[in-house]
């Protein structure tokens, strides 16, 4: 609280944060842990740290050199491996800093078991849907990724 510079840079960082939702609403990690968060005992950041790893898996290969890349930004430095080396790296990454943060990694560790998805998918589908973002796929691929984080990485 005594550090002005921390503070003012969270502001700025929580203001474009929210500025980039506005412009292109959440995506499938995020509308999901809106949607648990708002139904089970976890925190959104908890919900969130579930899906994380299991989303960036589902988006390779077709976003494979941006997953690299968010990996050369975890670890300040090029990492110097392919591209498809590069983002197994990132996931393994994420992971580890789950675990040293002592989050969840599985739904069951935040009061999500399978009889809920179907609801919660749908929920999290309609938070896309308000901001233009849903399509058909969309409660399909919140199932998918719902069964994804049923297992830990």
């Amino acid at each position: 609280p005594e550090d002005l510079a921390a503070r003012t840079g969270m502001s700025l960082a929580a203001t474009l944060a929210g500025s980039a939702f506005a412009n292109c609403g959440p995506g499938l990690v995020h509308s999901l842990a809106i949607s648990v968060a708002g139904d089970a005992t976890a925190s959104y950041g908890a919900a969130a740290a579930v899906f994380l790893p299991h989303a960036l898996q589902g988006l390779i290969p077709d976003r494979i050199t941006r997953i690299a890349k968010i990996g050369e930004l975890l670890n300040n430095e090029p990492l110097g491996l392919p591209p498809d080396e590069a983002a197994d790296w990132t996931i393994q990454r994420i992971t580890d800093l789950r675990a040293e943060l002592g989050l969840p990694v599985q739904l069951d560790q935040i009061g999500i078991a399978e009889p809920d998805f179907d609801t919660v998918a749908r929920q999290a589908a309609s938070i896309r849907q308000l901001t233009g973002l849903a399509s058909e796929r969309s409660h399909t691929c919140q199932l998918d990724l719902l069964h994804m984080s049923q297992r830990s990485i």
